[in-house]
């Protein structure tokens, strides 16, 4: 009989939505799971949580990390937990540090390689965009969207409109290289298009006036 315990840390990563943790927990303490340390954060709508537990020896990685996927649409990262693995920090004072700024490529790791570089060690973060700007390209269907003044004053966005026929015939090269990587996208699983919507031919005038009450998303086909 086994008595004796393993300790694993376990990310879960998957699209945010009610019941995660329920879930997850659940599924755990199915396979005799004692849950001793839990974070979770959700950055553009993807949940990730990183759990720390005991369970009996017999229950290997590979165990754990199946009875998480199995309990929703999860990806689950399993690892064993080694005592004195890690490298602790040494002693000193914790601050709390906030940087501003305007965004640009490498402000991320700049700031942390100098931390690093300084042996500050880095217990938690938080970084978002606040600054950015609207793409407006077109609009699928039904009525045109409003966007709230405020948001653009208080989040110091910025509006531009598009011309994309006009884009187009000024980039070709680049919209073929879109259009293929957008047809591989297609072809892995990534993009979903929109299935067309058929009339057939003796309905052309509604297909047509569908496509002016804007009812339609996506392509219409008129079949013979």
């Amino acid at each position: 009989m086994n008595t004796g315990t393993a300790k694993y840390v376990i990310n879960v990563v998957t699209r945010d939505q009610v019941g995660i943790i329920a879930n997850v927990s659940d599924a755990l303490f199915r396979l005799g799971g004692n849950l001793e340390a839990l974070s979770q954060t959700v950055v553009w709508g993807w949940f990730t949580m990183i759990v720390c537990g005991t369970f009996p020896e017999d229950v290997a990685a590979g165990d754990i990390a199946t009875a998480v996927e199995n309990a929703g649409d999860y990806r689950a990262i399993v690892l064993p937990h080694r005592e004195g693995g890690a490298q602790a920090p040494g002693p000193g004072e914790p601050f709390v540090v906030t940087v501003k700024g305007d965004d640009k490529p490498g402000i991320v790791r700049r700031l942390t390689r100098c931390f690093s570089e300084k042996g500050i060690n880095i217990d938690d973060v938080w970084f978002e965009v606040h600054d950015g700007q609207f793409i407006v390209i077109g609009f699928a269907s039904g009525a045109i969207p409003q966007l709230p003044a405020n948001q653009v004053l208080l989040r110091n966005r910025r509006v531009t409109g598009v011309d994309w026929g006009a884009w187009v015939g000024r980039h070709q090269q680049e919209n073929n290289e879109m259009l293929a990587d957008i047809v591989v996208a297609i072809g892995d699983g990534r993009l979903s298009p929109v299935e067309p919507i058929a009339y057939p031919l003796d309905q052309a005038a509604q297909a047509l006036q569908d496509q002016l009450d804007r009812k339609i998303v996506g392509k219409t086909v008129l079949v013979p």
